[in-house]
């Protein structure tokens, strides 16, 4: 038998029950909030030792139809990976993201993203941006580590107007690519 003893019908056990019946009734929820427009931040932060690390989004690099991209792989394995992975086999989007780590001191800024020449379209160059959001000032940044020269890793060099995005930074490119 699960209970043991009888319910008895004293002040306390009538408050309890019409507390928690009053906490279950349906309506209206008291507090209202408007429908939000805004969309999430597009940063991440994670600590590594005593470096701050900010993955910052410089937004999406549609890239069509990535079945001819890749060699030594069938069109109709890379369609079935796409699908297995429930993405759409007609049109790659990648993530274009960007690492910032703070060390205190300095802070260093790893890629610069796509820039605004929407060479790609709309979705990207949202660095500058996103770096605010996140509470970076692009000013503050003392170096720029570019892996290599694609566009879509130092494009965000400079600004529209040909101005440096980061003018307080030393900017550092491996020799194959400078040449």
């Amino acid at each position: 038998m699960l209970f043991t003893h009888q319910l008895a019908a004293t002040r306390r056990t009538i408050l309890t029950a019409g507390s928690a019946a009053l906490a279950m009734a349906g309506g209206r929820a008291w507090a209202k909030m408007p429908i939000g427009q805004a969309q999430a931040p597009y940063f991440y932060r994670f600590r590594l030792g005593s470096a701050e690390c900010t993955v910052v989004s410089d937004g999406q690099l549609p890239l069509g139809n990535p079945s001819s991209a890749f060699l030594n792989i069938s069109k109709e394995e890379i369609a079935r990976e796409l699908k297995d992975n429930f993405l759409p086999a007609d049109n790659a989007v990648l993530e274009q993201n960007i690492l910032v780590v703070n060390f205190g001191d300095r802070v260093v800024l790893f890629d610069t993203g796509m820039g605004t020449d929407n060479l790609f379209g709309e979705s990207t160059g949202k660095l500058p941006a996103t770096l605010r959001q996140g509470g970076i000032d692009p000013a503050a940044v003392d170096a720029v580590v570019m892996s290599h020269a694609h566009i879509d890793h130092c494009g965000g060099l400079v600004r529209d107007d040909g101005g440096l995005n980061f003018p307080n930074a030393q900017y550092y490119l491996g020799q194959p690519d400078f040449d």
